[in-house]
């Protein structure tokens, strides 16, 4: 029996087995017999990948009209765009205008934020994005944050773990076994990474200032700085093979600390959305000229963790239909993140209560 035919999008089913993507599946399946989108005008803003395009569709298939474009720390994937143009769905690079009405933005780091006034409301994806919503006093729309759930462990805590050292090992030809990795940052994103490291016996030191998160860091067994202790983080950071930053704030390094310190290490690498080592190194000190090394790759991250995240993102729609929010800013709803979660750890048999419970 031979499968069907998806049209344009053939080629990312043929990328990934149906197994890989449960949730956007099921929601397809869904959508395109209740179609809740209809007459809706989205602007999707996250890395455009063959991976993505598993969201999009299922966005077309509940009646979506869609403009696509993709955050600027990272190049669209121009296999995907050539899906995306198949569709016939408008691809907005750098330097095209935005539509100038939209009724919902689906937002990555915030990117949309000074430039596109949805009429309904937003959903942002991260947790960079989700600090510029709430930043803002006078938005007049509510905004969604997928990031303020659980669900967003998921991709942050196993997904862009693994995909850090899977580009760092692609991109450099190095190996990180038993190397020593400084590490900015303890969040979900640093969390995840230090997580992925542990099969490579890594040396690996936090830096962090939240009390909590440096008390998480050294339950979990790992050597932590205080970022406050500036001389204690300059000296670290001589001694480091790869320095790494996932704070989710723009030009930290540059801002607190004396940059000859890094200099010593061998590679620099940003995994935030943002330029987290700043204006005192050049582009061409730090891997991938400061974007997320995990987006240079041709898969930056597992499709197996992104589906259930894109699902809650996609969901982020309906919830602003029917909720009838006012104008502020919103989590994402944690039961429907908590079943999600629940949902996904059965179909593959993993179990993320330990990295919860630190």
């Amino acid at each position: 029996m031979t499968s069907p035919s998806h049209g344009p999008f053939q080629a990312a089913y043929d990328l990934f087995p149906e197994h890989e993507i449960p949730f956007l599946q099921s929601a397809k399946k869904r959508l395109e017999r209740a179609r809740p989108y209809e007459g809706l005008k989205i602007l999707h803003n996250i890395p455009l990948t063959m991976e993505s395009l598993h969201k999009v569709h299922a966005l077309l298939l509940g009646g979506a009209e869609i403009s696509v474009t993709s955050p600027s720390f990272m190049e669209p994937k121009a296999d995907a765009i050539a899906v995306m143009k198949a569709a016939g769905v408008p691809v907005l690079l750098a330097n095209d205008p935005l539509p100038s009405e939209v009724d919902v933005t689906l937002d990555c780091a915030g990117e949309l934020i000074d430039r596109v006034t949805p009429r309904i409301g937003a959903v942002e994806l991260t947790g960079t994005g989700t600090q510029r919503y709430l930043a803002r006093t006078d938005l007049n729309y509510p905004v969604i944050s997928v990031d303020q759930s659980s669900v967003k462990n998921l991709e942050a805590l196993l997904g862009t773990g693994d995909a850090f050292v899977r580009a760092f090992v692609e991109l450099t030809g190095e190996s990180l076994k038993a190397r020593s990795v400084m590490l900015f940052g303890f969040g979900k994103v640093g969390q995840g990474i230090a997580h992925a490291l542990a099969p490579s016996h890594c040396q690996v030191t936090i830096v962090e200032t939240d009390p909590h998160k440096i008390g998480r860091a050294s339950r979990a067994g790992y050597v932590c700085i205080d970022g406050a202790d500036r001389a204690s983080v300059e000296q670290a950071a001589r001694e480091a093979f790869v320095v790494v930053t996932a704070t989710g704030r723009k030009g930290i390094v540059s801002e607190l600390y004396d940059p000859t310190a890094f200099r010593n290490a061998a590679y620099l690498a940003n995994m935030g959305g943002e330029d987290e080592f700043g204006s005192a190194f050049s582009a061409s000190e730090i891997m991938v000229e400061k974007k997320p090394i995990n987006f240079a790759i041709d898969h930056p991250t597992q499709i197996r963790y992104l589906d259930p995240v894109f699902h809650a993102h996609n969901l982020g729609i309906e919830l602003l239909l029917f909720a009838n929010l006012a104008p502020g800013h919103y989590a994402f709803p944690e039961f429907i993140a908590e079943e999600i979660t629940s949902t996904w750890q059965s179909l593959f048999n993993l179990d993320i209560s330990s990295l919860l419970a630190q």
